[in-house]
């Protein structure tokens, strides 16, 4: 099992949280509702409450604000979901926020839901060195290529990451811890082997932006990445990285 820390699989050439992959900062449901003290459920952050109300089918749902300030969050707060039905009532909801007709259809840059992976207590979780079925034929180093300071990686296995991206959450040790106060995500046991290490990143990067798009928190990340994969289908990618006396640019290209 991964530390107790927030988890987000690598997408899009090194970016954490482009799937909407969670992983439950306090490790347990039940460590959660311990630390809160007197808070409710219904003041924690609603990708919290999702994983305490139904870890299993968890999803984060985002509605893209159509007219928002000129230092607004582009998107609205977001909203958990556990069932289908829940997160067609929030797509209902993001309808009526942009007056669509009946219609019209929202796009995947106005509204999307994202699965969360919800942690587990580590202590209650039995220890094991086999090597997980899926593991058998993970390779990040295969997958990734260099040339003139650019990495380069076929856009078939980033797709078939974002469609499954189970590979990366059983096989490969990489987390990202995130910093207070929107300070963005520090980047830990990226070891020789695991997929960000081929793709430039070492421990205590901090990623700043994509393509000038910021990553200090997880909505900043998922907007970047339906923003640039899904709307732009961009296949060139620059990624700013804090390192601890300079800030540098890795450039990563699809093929």
């Amino acid at each position: 099992m991964k530390p107790s820390r927030l988890y987000l699989p690598p997408l899009l050439l090194g970016v954490w949280a482009l799937a909407g992959c969670f992983y439950n900062p306090t490790g347990s449901t039940t460590d959660t509702a311990g630390t809160t003290g007197s808070t409710t459920s219904a003041e924690l952050p609603p990708q919290l409450r999702g994983c305490l109300e139904c870890p299993d089918t968890a999803k984060l749902c985002f509605c893209l604000d159509p007219d928002p300030g000129p230092e607004d969050d582009p998107w609205r707060p977001p909203d958990f979901a556990c069932t289908h039905e829940s997160a067609a009532n929030h797509e209902e909801a993001c309808r009526k926020v942009w007056d669509l007709e009946e219609e019209e259809a929202l796009t995947p840059e106005q509204f999307f839901c994202a699965s969360l992976m919800c942690g587990e207590d580590t202590e209650d979780v039995p220890t094991t060195t086999e090597e997980p079925p899926e593991c058998t034929s993970w390779s990040p180093a295969s997958m990734v290529t260099s040339s003139g300071g650019v990495h380069l990686m076929d856009d078939a296995d980033v797709e078939a990451l974002i469609a499954d991206p189970s590979p990366l959450i059983l096989c490969d040790d990489v987390t990202l811890t995130e910093l207070p106060a929107g300070g963005g995500f520090e980047v830990d046991q990226a070891d020789l082997g695991e997929l960000l290490h081929a793709l430039g990143l070492r421990d205590g990067d901090i990623p700043l932006t994509l393509n000038g798009l910021p990553l200090a928190t997880v909505e900043d990340a998922m907007f970047a990445f339906n923003e640039l994969w899904f709307v732009e289908g961009e296949t060139d990618f620059e990624l700013e990285v804090q390192r601890p006396f300079a800030v540098v640019t890795l450039y990563y290209s699809l093929y």
